[in-house]
């Protein structure tokens, strides 16, 4: 028995880090470092109204692009519409986004296996949307 339970806590050992860090909210850094420069693809699901969907967000995803800047520009295209704004990372680590005429959102930055994800949530912890960031490449690939 002592010797299957040495071998154990042998093989937890010897568990890479990064499969332990594989979830839970990125530090200030990690977010600066993930995004600044990048254009990133993924799926943008908003809260549903009446929260029956399981998570509380719709079935129907619609993919974007964005590309963040190293200056702090963010540029978006979702359903056809292109946006402009701005980003930065605040004390907490969350990701803040403020588009053009509209208030600036912030949120942490979750990773969840092999994706990252954002959510804005109303009051009461209710979930307003979530943003899924699948796919990071260097640079404006996207020309946005």
């Amino acid at each position: 028995m002592k010797h299957k339970a040495a071998c154990l806590l042998l093989s937890l050992l010897a568990v890479p880090a990064a499969t332990l860090s594989a979830f839970g909210n990125l530090s200030a850094d990690e977010v600066r470092t993930l995004f600044s420069g990048q254009t990133v693809e993924g799926e943008f699901r908003g809260g549903t109204e009446k929260y029956l969907e399981p998570g509380g967000v719709d079935v129907f995803a619609e993919p974007f692009v964005m590309y963040f800047s190293g200056e702090g520009a963010v540029r978006s295209l979702r359903g056809g519409k292109k946006r402009k704004g701005t980003w930065r990372v605040d004390g907490k680590g969350n990701l803040c986004v403020q588009w053009k005429g509209k208030k600036e959102g912030c949120a942490p930055v979750t990773r969840e296996g092999s994706v990252y994800k954002k959510y804005m949530r109303r009051g009461g912890g209710r979930i307003k949307w979530v943003r899924t960031f699948n796919k990071f490449t260097p640079g404006n690939t996207g020309n946005l």
